[in-house]
């Protein structure tokens, strides 16, 4: 029976499972696996920026129109809403690529470690 001040044992006094395999974020990074690809994480904020566009758009058509701010986004918020699709477009597109030459790298590399020797050579 294991002792009672064994760390491995004992159970967390408020319950809740604090080991690091249990934080998905925090898990540690394996050795094979490629780098972050900060496109993706670009796109993010470019969507995000893009939703709260559409929906300020949205809002700004309800109520009085001659309120100067409900004019100017009136006047603006469709040419911000094209750059913002061809900001996500162009950096979707860019982080796809990145994505599938980093797959077909490695795939590559796998391939090339896979290969058996040549023994006569």
């Amino acid at each position: 029976m294991p002792a009672a001040d064994d760390p491995e044992q004992r159970a967390p006094a408020d319950g809740i499972e604090t080991a690091p395999q249990a934080i998905p974020w925090r898990r540690p990074r394996s050795a094979n696996r490629p780098p972050d690809n900060l496109a993706f994480k670009l796109l993010i904020p470019l969507a995000f920026l893009f939703c709260a566009t559409v929906l300020i758009y949205v809002v700004s058509g309800l109520g009085d129109q001659n309120i100067p701010l409900k004019r100017l986004i009136t006047r603006y918020a469709p040419s911000f809403l094209v750059v913002e699709v061809l900001a996500v477009v162009v950096d979707g597109l860019i982080a796809m690529t990145i994505d599938r030459r980093r797959s077909l790298r490695m795939a590559r590399l796998q391939k090339e470690n896979s290969r058996p020797e040549n023994p006569d050579g």
